[in-house]
Parts: C-alpha cells; structure tokens; sequence
C-alpha cells in the first residue's frame, strides 16, 4: 500500500487514553497501596511484638497506642485497654497510667501492673467524689444551708486529702514501672524506658 503525501498532518499528537490512568484510577490505586502498606506494617510489627520480650510501642491513627498486644484508646476523657480481640478492659484515668500498666503486664510485673490499675481506680473515684462535694458545697452556699455547708465542707475537705494521697501512690507506682529492672536487661540499645 502506497502512502499518501496530500493528507493533512495533525498538528497534535495522537492520545493515548488508557482507561487504567484516569485520575481517578491513580487515586483510587494510592489509597489501595497506602492501605495495603499501613496493614502490612501493622502486621509485621505484631508478629515482632509477639516475639520479643519488650513489646513494640506505636501511635494508632485514630488516636490511642498498640502495646504489645493491648491497645490503649480515649474513651469520654479516660483511657480504654483492649485486649487482643478488642475486648473492653481496664479504665484509667491517665494515659501513662494505661501505657505502664500494659507494658508491666506484658513483662511479667503484676505486682506494679496491679498497683497502677488499683491507684488510677481510686485517683479516677476520688475526683469525681471531689467534683460532686465542691458541686454540692456551692448549692448549700447559695441555698445559706448552714447545715449541709459543714457536712459538705467536711466532705470536699476529706476527698481532696484522699485524692492527693492516691495521686501520691500513682506517680510513684508509675516511677517504678518506669525503672523497673525488666526493662533494663533487654538489650544494648534500648532507649525506650529513658
């Protein structure tokens, strides 16, 4: 077949439209890749965490932290350990609180780990018991109850004290946790307790 030498030449190239490279296509693939990378990520550090003695520590994207197998997650101002099949465990008041405790149950200190979860209970009953003392002490004030303002007063008084105590017992729970001596013979380079 012969070319013909009178036919008009476009001035543009010719497009090749592969329906495969849509934008849409592109970002719907990213998404797919980022998914798949996140998960396999996820996947790879539990089977570490599972096989060694100091477990991994990461952020979760929805806010919260994998320890271990645990996951620590807000929950109404509080914070939620779920264990591995994301059953609702503890509740604690701190989020420290919830990160020790899991990491001393992951390396066998129970007596520390049961410190941290009886303290933040009472840290967590306490201020709520304070919170509705000095609640029902303005009530009385503005009511002119002289009655209730002594017993309520007594009350407040008597929580707060408690409080500081319990805190008291928390912080230096927590502190032993933080240099506790599993943590130490875990490996040369270690960083993670400092």
């Amino acid at each position: 077949m012969a070319v013909s030498h009178t036919a008009k030449k476009s001035k543009k190239p010719p497009q090749n439209q592969d329906p495969e490279l849509t934008p849409e296509n592109l970002e719907t693939l990213a998404d797919l890749t980022a998914t798949y990378i996140a998960r396999w990520t996820q996947r790879e550090l539990k089977t570490l965490a599972n096989k060694s003695r100091l477990p991994i520590c990461w952020p979760l994207p929805g806010g919260g932290y994998m320890i271990g197998r645990d996951r620590i997650v807000p929950e109404s101002g509080y914070w939620r350990r779920l264990d591995v099949g994301l059953s609702r465990k503890q509740l604690f008041a701190e989020r420290q609180s919830a990160i020790f405790y899991s990491l001393c149950n992951h390396m066998g200190e129970k007596r520390i780990a049961d410190d941290i979860v009886k303290y933040d209970y009472e840290v967590r009953v306490l201020r709520n018991n304070v919170a509705h003392y000095h609640a029902s002490l303005e009530r009385s004030i503005r009511n002119k109850d002289c009655f209730r303002i002594n017993v309520w007063s007594a009350r407040y008084d008597d929580a707060k004290l408690y409080l500081s105590e319990a805190e008291r017992l928390l912080k230096k729970s927590v502190q032993a946790a933080k240099y506790s001596k599993q943590f130490e013979g875990t490996g040369k380079n270690n960083h993670a307790t400092k």
